[in-house]
């Protein structure tokens, strides 16, 4: 396949659009097993009457979360080449040959760890419903919960990787640079990377970050997201205009607090920080940021419901 130069670049809301319905569609092939034994393990402690019915029900549980076999690691495997073929696509140009994404590292971690973090999530949740009090299936529907987040944490993980890694061989073989996009309610560490350019086959430098403390492993730079588990973030083709777009945007989020990963303390934190370091805002957001930090608490402190420009 040859890319057509003449193509316009897919838009921020294309992108982030068929990444996440790839995410949808890789989560429910992945997590079948997964899902469908934690939905007959909720079922089943829900349908139970008395404490003679409730210990039965709890048998049955703990024996089918113990002997859970996953299965979640070979299903993410297949869908690795589908994200990377949509990574080269927002890169308009095709796949380097013999290019083998079992060699990148962040997904061979998830490969080799998920279906073992699934299996003990399980087995320690067996042990949790077993201790439960008869009767109490809102704490064993959030025990059965944790074990659902694991297995999707690396669904995400894998179905955003997978896409970046396609982009940046995509990218680089062509000789383009990529640029870091963010969400708008992203981490303190990702508002931080949005904008950011990275050279035909180079890294996005390391340490950056509006909060505190820097992710370890960027301290000598990163190649791409995801950052860290649940990261979604994406790239596109450089592009200077909008990288400055989205640097301004991602300091008026932190200005706003509207991270949902890190704590109010920190956001706040982050904020005055920010303020201090005299950045390119409209002076009504820093007044008001400056207004919030000391009140302890922000005004709008969750992003509006409106789609970001593309």
């Amino acid at each position: 396949m040859t890319a057509d130069p003449a193509q316009t670049p897919p838009s921020t809301a294309t992108i982030e659009g068929g990444i996440a319905a790839l995410e949808t569609a890789v989560t429910v092939a992945a997590l079948a097993v997964v899902v469908n034994r934690l939905t007959a393990a909720s079922g089943a402690l829900r349908a139970s009457t008395g404490d003679l019915g409730w210990g039965r029900a709890v048998r049955d549980v703990t024996r089918a979360l113990t002997s859970l076999q996953p299965g979640v690691s070979a299903r993410l495997q297949r869908a690795v080449m589908r994200g990377a073929e949509l990574g080269a696509s927002h890169a308009l140009a095709p796949l380097p040959a013999g290019w083998n994404p079992d060699e990148d590292p962040t997904l061979a971690g998830v490969f080799a760890t998920v279906d073992n973090t699934v299996r003990l999530a399980a087995r320690s949740a067996a042990r949790e419903i077993a201790a439960l009090p008869a009767g109490d299936t809102a704490a064993a529907d959030q025990i059965l919960g944790r074990v659902d987040s694991r297995a999707r944490i690396a669904a995400v993980t894998v179905t955003h990787r997978s896409v970046a890694a396609g982009f940046e061989q995509a990218s680089s073989a062509a000789g383009k640079s990529r640029m870091w996009v963010s969400e708008r309610n992203s981490c303190l560490g990702c508002l931080a990377y949005s904008g950011q350019i990275a050279p035909p086959g180079g890294i996005f430098k390391g340490r950056l970050t509006y909060g505190k403390r820097v992710l370890p492993w960027t301290v000598h730079g990163i190649t791409g997201p995801p950052a860290h588990p649940s990261c979604r973030c994406h790239q596109q083709l450089a592009n200077a205009d909008m990288a400055d777009g989205l640097s301004r945007e991602a300091a008026r989020s932190v200005a706003k607090g509207w991270s949902e990963y890190d704590s109010l303390p920190e956001r706040l934190r982050a904020a005055d920080a920010l303020i201090a370091s005299l950045p390119a805002l409209p002076a009504s957001v820093i007044e008001t940021a400056r207004r919030d930090v000391e009140r302890g608490g922000f005004t709008t402190p969750t992003v509006p419901q409106t789609r970001r420009r593309g």
